[in-house]
């Protein structure tokens, strides 16, 4: 499970912010958004289940959530699937666009604490470094160090003798490490078991949900639902929790033309089933295609598949902007899942961004659940809402609309940004000379 991310120097955020998933001992509320996870010496460690980012638009709550996919991507493809040259995926801030990027994680993983991380620019990883805690006490096992000498890239690595495995496996695996791919990702493909182990777990995470393309997420999910009939009843128990109407699913596989050409790829990018929903309407059932269901049907079905899995491989899912066309009731109960033991037995979470104030009511949330991201002069700053320790029975909706916290819009609309203001000293100005003009005909 992920304990805490660190990010600088990445699109928004050009200072250092650490978003914290460990729940504090002052918050009892709530004891099933805490999963607790063995980490080694008889040590255990408190994590929440579920963690929410509010924020106005364009404060850089979706920049955090993509920091965190590009690590995850860093990890699961850099050295197997990304070609030579491709980059990085790093984006510095432009604040400081010379500057390097970094990307930290601290996550417990097969009863290990680990604490991994990289500096990178557009181009290549310059540092890399993994530490593990099993004992509880950190040690290192490798860091790696890449430099530009004379036109070309140079790159260096100290292995620890706690890394199982041999020096010369090691040294193998470091030449044919790119300056833009991961030691660790190479390392796992030689087959070292932390680095493996590592790598399962940051690539059985979904990639972020970001609605852009809602046809393919639904694709995906009628993919996902036809492969198993148990994955088919996890994906219409989460449906009908949004439609209590429909009773199951019609998949049906639309095959390639002949005449056109058999691309897997392409065929993976197109929705490649037509789905339709039975519903009980009348005392009747109808089979309707999704194309006529509600937005928030539609949405939750997109999403269905990436829940359904993070929560049978008790993974790490990112969704941005959660609330978008759904109803705030449907919102709070795709939370719960992840905060029942009962439907989420395998300790996954969910991190996401929303601006439905209704989830900060002590029924949905704990206090160290909340963070806020906020823009200053440009820049983003991440904070939780157990900074301002508020009070038990503090309204806290209520507080962040009134900008107790911050991280909420300006009040007030600018006129002349809109170009208002010119207008209505146009409009202002033409019914005063029509007066003058009346005022003289009549004189």
């Amino acid at each position: 499970m992920l304990v805490s991310f660190r990010v600088r120097n990445f699109k928004s955020f050009q200072e250092e912010a650490t978003l914290n998933l460990t729940a504090t001992s002052a918050d009892s509320t709530l004891p099933d958004a805490v999963t607790t996870v063995e980490e080694g010496s008889g040590t255990n460690a408190r994590l929440l289940s579920a963690t929410a980012i509010y924020g106005a638009n364009a404060s850089g709550k979706t920049n955090f959530l993509l920091a965190i996919d590009v690590f995850r991507r860093a990890i699961s493809y850099s050295q197997s699937v990304w070609n030579s040259g491709s980059g990085t995926g790093l984006i510095p801030s432009v604040a400081s666009p010379d500057e390097p990027t970094l990307l930290e994680a601290i996550f417990i993983v097969k009863g290990v604490r680990y604490r991994y991380g990289f500096i990178g620019n557009r181009e290549a990883y310059l540092q890399e470094w993994l530490y593990s805690y099993p004992v509880g006490r950190e040690r290192l096992l490798f860091q790696r160090s890449t430099v530009h000498l004379n036109g070309d890239h140079k790159t260096t690595a100290e292995f620890k003798r706690n890394l199982e495995g041999s020096r010369r496996d090691f040294d193998s695996t470091l030449r044919r490490t790119r300056e833009d791919s991961l030691l660790l990702s190479a390392m796992s493909q030689d087959n070292q078991q932390d680095c493996q182990v590592i790598y399962e777990y940051f690539k059985d995470a979904n990639s972020l949900i970001t609605f852009k393309d809602e046809a393919l997420d639904s694709d995906y999910t009628s993919r996902f639902a036809s492969t198993n009939p148990v994955y088919r009843e996890m994906v219409l128990g989460l449906l009908s929790t949004s439609d209590a109407a429909i009773s199951d699913i019609e998949l049906e596989n639309i095959p390639a033309p002949v005449s056109e050409p058999v691309d897997e790829n392409h065929r993976a990018l197109n929705p490649i089933f037509t789905t339709k929903f039975i519903s009980n309407i009348a005392g009747r059932q109808h089979s309707l295609p999704i194309d006529v269901q509600s937005r928030g049907v539609k949405r939750i079905y997109a999403t269905a598949a990436s829940v359904c899995m993070s929560i049978s491989d008790g993974s790490l899912l990112l969704v941005d902007e959660i609330d978008s066309s759904m109803h705030p009731h449907m919102v709070a109960k795709l939370v719960s899942i992840f905060q029942n033991k009962s439907t989420n037995p395998n300790g996954s979470q969910l991190i996401f961004t929303t601006h439905d104030s209704h989830l900060m009511n002590a029924q949905h949330l704990r206090r160290d659940q909340v963070w806020f991201a906020e823009k200053r002069d440009g820049l983003s700053e991440l904070y939780s809402l157990s900074e301002f320790s508020p009070r038990k029975n503090e309204n806290l909706e209520s507080g962040y609309l009134r900008g107790k916290f911050g991280a909420v819009p300006a009040t007030g609309i600018s006129l002349s940004l809109l170009g208002l203001d010119r207008k209505l000293q146009i409009g202002a100005g033409s019914k005063e000379s029509d007066s003058k003009s009346n005022l003289a005909v009549e004189g």
